[in-house]
């Protein structure tokens, strides 16, 4: 059955870190893991029968037409491998030009003819369908049949409802996306409690839920006990597994004086990770979910329009620019931060290295020794890893199984040893760090923005087609993302229009054609390059900052509209 949404109510999410387990112990961690080994079970299970399903359908669907879109595939994936070993050769020869001319001729004619081919498929799907209904049917009810089994068999295993349901919706998500995959079980993962019905925030600290519960707060202490059921005894008592979370952040009270505007506790997760910086050490993260009214739509004539994207500055990377009518400003992330992004990228480059010039070394120690199965099972395809935590992993676990004769060859693997977790455990704290304080500034930024205007007009375009690398067959090249991965303007999009819309500010999307060539001032449109330079002189004479320029056309075209709508109102 689909579920059904309430328009009228709104999610947030609440996100807690835990106290040092040498401060503050997690509690039952032990039944934890168990029900996190079902829950990654359940879900290879389930991965399994939606492949079959997939296979199967498929093998009911085939016809000729799809057998030659599968041959197109097949020819165009080598033509696309020959072009990109032939650039790879001419770079490698500096000098020489690619001869790839013939092959990208050849490429053309084989996707049109597949577009061709798949529009006809796509036109007569409905058809096919019909003609094979009882065999997609009956195809159906296996399927079906097998799922229910799969739940039964997570149940029956012990597998709590609440993370048993949480699989199965993110099953269900994931394979309308197609992006379904095994996962190895490493320890991790996430349990989820629902509570049927919701449970007001009120009645969370210091309660007694059967479900979820926060201990009240102590004095000169910023953590408490968040006990979350995993389980049932046979008795039907709970499982708690207890988290010291640090409580930073109150949860929403609920208005006591109208009761529709309730805040109700949905779910709670509770998610396991592992530092990859720091072999055993273990993360725990609490995540409360709650359902709240929609704030009511705001009214107001105070207009912010923000372009975004990416350019380096003298003083940072300008990721957006707003402007008011009246005043504005760049967004820009500092210098100082950049510089942090490109230390890590700096220091994983560096550890990138010495793994290569070590396992070169040990390789070759390695092929004159006598090996039992064990060694030779961790060690296998050794000259081929590109993993240098798998290398750390090696070599921490070769300091308790020596071999005869290893002393200075182990004496040098373990000194790279020591010297990798040194520098990742640097790297790694600071590539966590940085996002978040990005984020941090975003945030800042448009709260401040969500307080000041009543109207956010912002560009609709989707970030990830600007970066779409080309096919290898066309010559069109475009310019390496890093800053974009450093600054990440979705990310401040994202930020903007949650900060607008959590306040019932509305939110307007305006083509992003024709925002950035054309003058604002006189409407002269003629071609620039505008990757170039940030300032331009249009052919009238008039000098502009290019993204100033795109956020006038934006407040010009929300302007417009506005006035257009009245007049015919009027």
């Amino acid at each position: 059955m689909k579920r059904q949404i309430n328009p009228d109510l709104t999610s947030r999410n609440y996100t807690y870190g835990c106290k040092s387990p040498w401060k503050a112990p997690v509690r039952n961690e032990e039944a934890a893991v168990q029900q996190l080994w079902l829950a990654n079970r359940l879900w290879n299970v389930l991965v399994t029968i939606e492949r079959v399903r997939v296979e199967r359908y498929r093998r009911v669907m085939f016809n000729e037409k799809q057998a030659r879109v599968g041959a197109i595939n097949e020819e165009v994936g080598e033509l696309r491998t020959a072009i990109s070993k032939a650039r790879q050769k001419a770079r490698n020869r500096k000098d020489a030009k690619p001869e790839t001319t013939p092959l990208q001729a050849q490429i053309t004619p084989l996707l049109a003819e597949r577009k061709v081919l798949l529009e006809e498929l796509k036109a007569t799907k409905e058809q096919r369908r019909e003609a094979h209904k009882v065999e997609l049917d009956r195809e159906k009810e296996i399927y079906f049949k097998r799922i229910v089994r799969a739940r039964q068999a997570a149940a029956g295993m012990g597998l709590f409802w609440g993370t048993y349901n949480n699989i199965i919706q993110r099953v269900d998500a994931g394979r309308k996306l197609g992006d379904l995959h095994y996962k190895r079980f490493t320890g991790e993962g996430t349990l989820t409690t629902q509570i049927m019905g919701g449970m007001p925030t009120d009645s969370v600290i210091g309660g007694d839920h059967n479900f979820f519960q926060i201990d009240p707060p102590t004095e000169k202490q910023n953590w408490r006990y968040a006990r979350l059921r995993i389980g049932s005894n046979p008795n039907r008592s709970p499982i708690w597994l207890e988290l010291p979370i640090v409580y930073h952040r109150d949860l929403p009270r609920n208005d006591h004086q109208d009761v529709t505007k309730k805040v109700l506790i949905k779910s709670v997760s509770a998610t396991r990770s592992l530092v990859a910086a720091k072999p055993g050490k273990i993360e725990w993260r609490l995540t409360i979910t709650c359902t709240m009214p929609k704030p009511e739509a705001k009214s107001g004539s105070r207009a912010v329009a923000v372009d975004l994207g990416w350019r380096l500055m003298p003083n940072g990377v300008r990721v957006g620019y707003w402007h008011d009518g009246e005043r504005g400003g760049e967004i820009l992330v500092p210098m100082r931060d950049i510089e942090n992004f490109q230390k890590v990228q700096s220091l994983r480059s560096i550890c990138d290295l010495q793994r290569d010039e070590v396992i070169p070394m040990l390789a070759s120690w390695l092929s004159g020794q006598r090996l039992d199965n064990e060694w030779q099972k961790r060690s296998g395809y050794l000259p081929q890893w590109r993993s240098t935590d798998r290398l750390a992993r090696l070599v921490r676990w070769w300091a308790d199984n020596r071999l005869p004769g290893d002393d200075e060859v182990f004496a040098a693997a373990n000194a790279w040893k020591q010297r990798y977790w040194h520098l990742a455990d640097y790297w790694r704290n600071l590539g966590d760090q940085m996002p978040l304080r990005i984020r941090e500034q975003y945030r800042k930024f448009a709260n401040q923005c969500s307080k000041n205007y009543d109207v956010l007009i912002i560009e609709d375009f989707n970030l990830t087609e600007v970066v779409e690398k080309p096919r290898p067959e066309s010559d069109e090249r475009k310019p390496l993302g890093s800053y974009r991965q450093m600054v990440s303007p979705s990310v401040l999009r994202g930020a903007l229009v949650n900060a607008f819309e959590r306040e019932g500010m509305a939110v307007d999307k305006e083509e992003a054609v024709g925002t950035t060539i054309p003058c604002y001032l006189c409407g002269d449109a003629t071609p620039w390059d505008a990757a170039e330079n940030v300032i331009h002189r249009c052919a009238n004479g008039h000098i502009w900052d290019q993204d100033f320029n795109a956020c006038q056309n934006l407040l010009k075209r929300w302007r417009a509209r506005g006035k257009a709508l009245a007049a015919s109102e009027g």
